[in-house]
């Protein structure tokens, strides 16, 4: 849009909010509130997936020759979106589809990131078990530092900065790499101190928090692995041989080969899972803003310039990468070229402003869509509109940020319960991470702790308690090799 047609359109859409508020001639104002909205959509998301289309194609051309793990399984992902691009061209989208493909790569998403958590958890026994193979006059340690001034660099450290997002923010950093030094008892006390502050909070917070907590103590690996027919045994094959080493080491009588080994594989293993990890998140966003587009294309009111590039950008990034539409999604004869590639990038200066303009005017209107749907809900029938309110109110959800949102949420996610739920939710994690425990060397048990510890809400009450709670963990700790981990990972933490 141009400057001035984006600020008649702004003034046009926010008239039409302001008569809806006021619930002045809702059979003519809805429909058009509607419209003007899905036709914003509609170009933001043309917008974005012309962008996003060319980096994901170019990116994936770029390490075809690097095919490493996972990468059939991806290739899979890659093609059969492909296709559903190509079936949008030829106007043959089946929505119904696209919506299992998102919930394909969900699951498949969520089988990596517990992956990624417990490589973490790994990551961190293996830092603190390094220097004990470190040549002690090429890295001495300074005690005096570790006993005396290490925690108030990291009191200032915290404090540094007035925001109290950024501080608890760092707390729980902090809290994540100290040594774990408490006792079963007050660990779990923690926790439920942590479950009390979702009394009276809706059970889809609660049910998530635990999700959260359960994934970073290693208990909810997904069951998608096996259930899921997009997802094969050998697509995790390399890390499941990375982690049956891994889990299968004792820690305390480790020697130099056996560290070496083990942090060699864990490193491939971290940087095959992140970069599957980045792959997938950039694919279900190419997959939301295609699914808004399907979604807002028959209520979008014309074409503008952008949106017509935006689709002409489109079918030459799938004309180069997927073919013309009766090649099958497995060819590997693309017509692809750098050259090509190069072109199109030029064409995105037409793009300039364009989200940002978008997302202002979306953003500042947005509240009339709740306005509506709940004061006006039965109105929507009358005036024909309710099929289309419902697709801004998905469309909301696609556009939100938040990649993985789920589409279609149980009824039961905005119940408030009882208190009693928090606690019967707290009660069962606890014990099935006692169950848990049990099978674990102490090592990793503790990496488990400090990064359930850091997931916590802040549970300190001021300065002192913090302070308290850092002099503890570090006096606690005796073994000089995790003293020199420590105090490194520390170092780097607050330079960084």
């Amino acid at each position: 849009m141009k400057a001035a047609v984006f600020v008649k359109f702004m003034k046009d859409l926010d008239a039409v909010s302001s008569k809806i508020s006021k619930g002045q001639n809702l059979n003519i104002y809805l429909e058009k509130y509607g419209r003007s909205m899905a036709s914003l959509y509609h170009a933001l998301s043309l917008v974005k997936l012309s962008m996003n289309y060319y980096t994901v194609c170019d990116i994936y051309y770029d390490t075809l020759d690097k095919k490493g793990y996972n990468h059939d399984l991806y290739d899979n992902l890659y093609h059969r979106f492909h296709l559903f691009v190509r079936n949008y061209l030829d106007n043959q989208m089946d929505i119904k589809q696209l919506k299992a493909m998102r919930q394909d790569v969900m699951d498949i998403m969520s089988v990596v990131i517990s992956f990624v958590d417990q490589l973490r958890i790994y990551e961190y026994v293996l830092n603190r078990v390094e220097y004990r193979f470190k040549d002690k006059e090429q890295y001495p340690f300074d005690k005096e530092y570790y006993n005396t001034y290490l925690t108030n660099d990291l009191i200032h450290y915290i404090f540094s900065e007035k925001d109290n997002v950024v501080v608890n923010s760092k707390i729980a950093e902090l809290v994540g790499q100290l040594p774990m030094r408490l006792s079963k008892e007050r660990f779990f006390s923690y926790i439920r101190e942590a479950f009390s502050l979702y009394h009276g909070a809706q059970k889809g917070s609660i049910d998530d928090f635990d999700y959260l907590i359960r994934s970073t103590a290693l208990l909810s690996v997904s069951k998608k692995q096996t259930e899921n027919k997009v997802i094969v045994e050998q697509d995790f094959d390399e890390y499941k041989k990375i982690m049956d080493i891994l889990v299968k080491t004792d820690y305390k009588t480790i020697d130099v080969t056996m560290y070496n080994t083990l942090n060699k594989e864990l490193k491939i293993g971290i940087e095959k899972i992140n970069e599957l990890s980045d792959n997938i998140v950039l694919l279900i966003q190419l997959i939301n803003d295609l699914y808004t587009v399907a979604l807002m294309k028959e209520y979008s009111i014309g074409s503008t310039t952008q949106t017509v590039l935006a689709k002409e950008i489109i079918e030459s990034i799938n004309n180069q990468c997927f073919g013309s539409p009766d090649r099958v999604a497995s060819d590997n004869d693309s017509s692809y070229s750098h050259e090509l590639f190069e072109k199109i990038a030029d064409k995105f200066i037409a793009f300039e402003g364009v989200q940002e303009n978008i997302l202002s005017i979306t953003q500042k209107n947005e509240y009339v869509l709740d306005d509506a749907w709940d004061m006006y809900k039965d109105k929507l029938d009358t005036f024909g509109v309710s099929a289309l309110f419902q697709s801004l109110k998905m469309v909301t959800k696609l556009q939100s940020g938040s990649d993985f949102v789920m589409l279609d949420s149980d009824a039961s996610y905005t119940e408030i319960p009882d208190n009693s739920y928090a606690d019967t939710v707290c009660e069962r994690l606890i014990d099935d991470m006692q169950k848990a425990f049990k099978s674990l060397g102490q090592p990793v048990k503790r990496a488990v702790m400090a990064a359930v510890f850091s997931q916590l809400p802040v549970l300190f009450n001021n300065t002192d308690e913090i302070q308290n709670y850092i002099n503890m963990s570090l006096i606690q700790c005796t073994d000089e090799a995790e003293q020199m981990a420590v105090v490194e990972i520390l170092k780097s933490m607050m330079e960084g």
